[in-house]
């Protein structure tokens, strides 16, 4: 009887909490059932899953990829190789610093969306995370330039 109780529950279907970046979003517990409440209302950061590995945090979830930034001499650094970052549930996000010479209003390092506390921070596309700003700094170099010649 008791593999049978298991076996219904793996077809079945269950309930996990949400994960965004590995970590767990939310109260919701594992569990048999769908994501709806006593009212038939749909629970808040609760995924339906199905399977054997439905009672466990997922793995093998597509990556995308973000540059990481660390603060070194007086300003912010991109990583010259970007690093795998897993979202769970959550949107494909990268982030970066707005103001690479301002340490503060900064804490996240590349992958996912900004922390709430962090007011110089900005999301971007996966593999967007570096370069926006150089791009713009070539720009302004050479716009002057191409002025002067015409």
């Amino acid at each position: 009887k008791q593999w049978y109780q298991r076996r219904v529950a793996i077809t079945a279907g269950g309930k996990r909490p949400e994960i965004s970046y590995e970590v767990v979003v939310g109260a919701e517990k594992y569990g048999c059932g769908d994501c709806k409440d006593e009212s038939d209302d749909a629970i808040a950061n609760c995924e339906t899953c199905t399977g054997s590995d439905c009672n466990s945090i997922p793995t093998g979830q597509p990556k995308h990829k973000c540059y990481k930034y660390a603060f070194t001499d007086a300003k912010w650094v991109v990583s010259t190789d970007m690093t795998d970052c897993v979202s769970g549930d959550a949107e494909k996000e990268c982030n970066m610093p707005e103001d690479l010479d301002v340490k503060e209003g900064y804490t996240a390092e590349g992958c996912g969306p900004c922390k709430s506390e962090d007011k110089g921070c900005k999301v971007t596309e996966p593999e967007k995370n570096a370069g926006e700003r150089a791009a713009l700094s070539l720009l302004v170099t050479v716009l002057p330039l191409l002025y002067i010649m015409l």
